[in-house]
């Protein structure tokens, strides 16, 4: 009997390409899944994202995935996202994945 559940976001806010570093790059050892909350970062700004992996459930270190992604608070980025803004995953000090946003589904997240 399968009792893994497929992770969902309600209202995804963005959607990104990401790559997972190996270990040997500093990234992690393990494999991440969808529902991953990791700290999304860049231009100083430090903000915890949930993510859903578009097309699978996990993925592994090395591979780079699309995702859906939905902050923990939105009011962060607001007027501050643009497509192509490249930003890091991180868990505390490591940097753990590189991603770049492809689009945009909440207005009042665009940089104009």
């Amino acid at each position: 009997m399968d009792n893994t559940k497929e992770f969902k976001l309600d209202d995804p806010e963005i959607e990104a390409t990401i790559y997972y570093l190996t270990s040997n790059e500093g990234g992690r050892a393990s494999s991440i899944h969808s529902g991953y909350r990791g700290t999304f970062y860049y231009d100083g700004k430090y903000n915890s994202a949930a993510q859903e992996f578009i097309g699978q459930d996990k993925c592994e270190p090395g591979d780079t995935v699309r995702a859906l992604m939905i902050f923990a608070a939105p009011e962060v980025q607001k007027a501050r996202l643009y497509i192509g803004l490249k930003f890091k995953i991180t868990e505390g000090a490591r940097i753990v994945g590189l991603g770049e946003i492809v689009k945009i589904m909440r207005s009042d997240l665009i940089k104009h």
